[in-house]
């Protein structure tokens, strides 16, 4: 997955993502971290250090993620329903 910055033409990051067809991608509310659905796992990358936060496997193809304003929670969509994740705190390690 490259991040590109369009204004200056260059690539600012470039995340080796576990998997190979992403399903959705969306940013954090803050732009640090991108959470991408591949296949039946959520994944949550650090867009500055380009590395593997989290990773969630919810055992059916996801569809849809997005997080939610305040950054706490991600909706999860699949083909059933919609599913609402609290995230953990990345460097607490405690929910939100």
């Amino acid at each position: 997955l490259w991040i590109w910055d369009v204004g200056a033409n260059d690539a600012v990051a470039e995340i080796a993502l576990e998997g190979n067809v992403i399903e959705e991608l969306a940013w954090s509310p803050d732009s640090q971290f991108v959470a991408v659905a591949i296949g039946s796992e959520l994944q949550i990358y650090n867009v500055m250090t380009e590395e593997l936060v989290t990773s969630l496997d919810v055992e059916t193809t996801l569809t849809s993620v997005d997080w939610a304003a305040d950054g706490t929670m991600i909706v999860l969509a699949d083909t059933s329903g919609l599913t609402v994740v609290p995230i953990l705190d990345i460097i607490g390690g405690s929910s939100n």
